[in-house]
């Protein structure tokens, strides 16, 4: 609930839409596992292409819909995101998720979790995530 008067924002990636180079096979598989993770935990990894659609069910009519992007293609930006989901994809609750939902082998989690290190030691690697957002005034 809004107060009259008051403003909600909010932004959220869309998964779906992330796109990167160079092309590592593991990396398709990362994105598909994270969704299934996240779909099993509740959540919707593609919230990006949603929030407006979100904002409008919730009687919200006055909706200002933008995007962003977010790239990663410099050498300390490439090193902080690749080394994250690196760590990320061994170490955590998703990791932990896609073992226990038998979505991943622990095999498949140290490939795509390499296939993050070669990304990020590559010179030309580069991402890029969009991201939905929306200013609502009620």
């Amino acid at each position: 609930m809004c107060r009259p008067g008051g403003i909600v924002a909010a932004r959220d990636a869309d998964y779906a839409g992330f796109i990167w180079f160079p092309r590592l096979p593991a990396l398709d598989l990362w994105r598909d596992l994270y969704q299934q993770a996240a779909r099993a935990n509740g959540g919707e990894p593609d919230a990006g292409r949603r929030v407006l659609s979100w904002a409008l069910e919730a009687g919200f009519d006055d909706v200002t819909p933008t995007c962003s992007v977010w790239c990663y293609a410099t050498a300390a930006t490439r090193e902080w995101w690749g080394g994250m989901w690196a760590d990320r994809i061994l170490h955590s609750d998703v990791a932990r998720d896609l073992l226990q939902l038998g979505l991943a082998s622990p095999a498949q989690l140290d490939e795509i979790s390499a296939a993050w290190r070669d990304w990020a030691a590559a010179p030309d690697g580069w991402v890029a995530i969009p991201h939905g957002e929306i200013l609502c005034r009620a």
